[in-house]
């Protein structure tokens, strides 16, 4: 029987692309293991994005899976969201938030003891290359040319520079919704507190005299100012996301900037420089 082409056929192990203080270079997967940012995790990673048990690697008739444990910011493989679990192959390239691991398998030996825990067996020179986190191509003996690897970097910060500015985006969007909530909350708050006090210039006379400084009685005995003060908290929360969002697309641009520096000129080929 022949074997399918990229399916694993040995011990597995993660090559460590993105930068971690915790880990680095290649990382044997003899049995099945836990990925997180805590324990009890097995492999522990340095991302706060990362839930304490994110993902786990398991050995199932011959195959190696890849589940998702009910992340917060969700596991992907060749960034498609892992759903339950996926079949990994040889060159798949895992995130976890903010980690990146390219999946492999050493077809001359045979998956270890489970006795044994995940080891560190090099440190790899890719974690020191400021490009390295975004090659997400399979796994190659050979030395990438400086003008394709140019290129590479230049078509993957133009992804996560798009991602970013989504992300912006959805904070303003939220900002001004948030907005908006505030205004009509306070203005129905207000229109409450004038009615109560009789100042209204017979706008509101057809309502009544709210019973209350905090405006007309609603079904079910709810004042129309208390309804105010919620919508207009609601929108308070709208306007903290919005500015989330804003801080956290511009944290990942700033080291997106740090650690990913744009390529020289003289290496391109055929991107354009950002």
């Amino acid at each position: 029987m022949t074997q399918e082409a990229g399916t694993p056929s040995g011990a597995a192990f993660v090559d460590v692309l993105s930068w971690d203080p915790l880990r680095a270079g290649r990382i044997l997967i003899p049995h099945d293991v836990v990925l997180g940012g805590a324990e009890p995790a097995d492999l522990c990673f340095a991302d706060p994005l990362l839930s304490p048990e994110h993902a786990a690697i398991r050995y199932r008739g011959g195959q190696v899976l890849i589940e998702d444990l009910a992340s917060t910011a969700g596991t992907f493989v060749n960034g498609v969201a892992v759903r339950d679990s996926q079949e990994l192959r040889t060159g798949d390239v895992i995130t976890l938030g903010e980690v990146r691991l390219r999946f492999g398998a050493d077809a001359a030996s045979t998956p270890a003891s489970p006795e044994l825990a995940p080891t560190v067996i090099a440190d790899s020179p890719v974690t020191e290359d400021p490009l390295a986190p975004f090659d997400t191509g399979p796994v190659t003996s050979g030395v990438m040319a400086p003008g394709e690897y140019a290129d590479l970097v230049v078509r993957r910060r133009e992804e996560l520079l798009a991602e970013m500015a989504t992300t912006r985006r959805h904070g303003r969007r939220l900002i001004w919704v948030g907005a908006g909530l505030v205004a009509v909350g306070g203005l129905v708050f207000l229109a409450g507190v004038l009615g109560f006090l009789q100042v209204t210039g017979g706008v509101l006379d057809r309502f009544g005299r709210p019973p209350d400084i905090f405006g007309w009685e609603l079904p079910g005995g709810v004042l129309s100012g208390h309804v105010g003060w919620a919508v207009a908290g609601l929108g308070l929360l709208c306007i903290a996301l919005g500015v989330a969002l804003h801080l956290l697309a511009g944290w990942r641009r700033r080291r997106l900037d740090r650690e990913v520096p744009v390529p020289p000129s003289a290496w391109l080929v055929r991107g354009k420089l950002h």
